[in-house]
């Protein structure tokens, strides 16, 4: 892949994770309101993954061959798709706390809804995480081991 082909590539993952990030946001701010998001970690995780953004955004410009900047932008797309579906989740069955714990919902008793959309954030989630802490790590500071 040339480098600007990797350039717009990664600039397109980034604003697309974003643009994503920021309607869940909205979506839960709108909803719930600032006391109420205050409980749950997606604003936390998703000012992680706009900051990571910001850093591929710029970065993808000087180098975009390096490693470590697909490794960034993959944690920020998976942030954004733990967001959304957290998102859709509150939005499908409101009456469930954002953490859904084994002390606060018992699994098997989740709505058919939430319980599709807790599998498919959490693996997905925990993919990018694990991700950038051992690659991230790894290919820290230039992109090579």
């Amino acid at each position: 892949m040339t480098a600007s082909a990797s350039r717009v590539t990664l600039r397109a993952i980034v604003l697309i994770s974003l643009v994503i990030a920021s309607v869940s946001f909205a979506t839960m701010l709108v909803r719930y309101g600032v006391g109420r998001l205050t409980e749950s970690d997606v604003p936390t995780v998703l000012m992680i993954a706009v900051g990571l953004g910001a850093v591929v955004w710029v970065a993808s410009g000087q180098q975009p061959r390096n490693r470590l900047l697909w490794v960034l932008a993959t944690f920020t797309a998976t942030t954004a798709w733990f967001a959304a579906t957290t998102t859709a989740r509150s939005v499908l069955v409101p009456d469930l706390p954002f953490r859904l714990t084994v002390d606060v919902v018992v699994p098997a008793d989740l709505p058919r809804a939430a319980a599709w959309l807790e599998f498919a954030a959490l693996p997905i989630g925990s993919f990018g995480s694990s991700l950038l802490l051992t690659f991230g790590l790894l290919l820290f500071p230039d992109g090579r081991l």
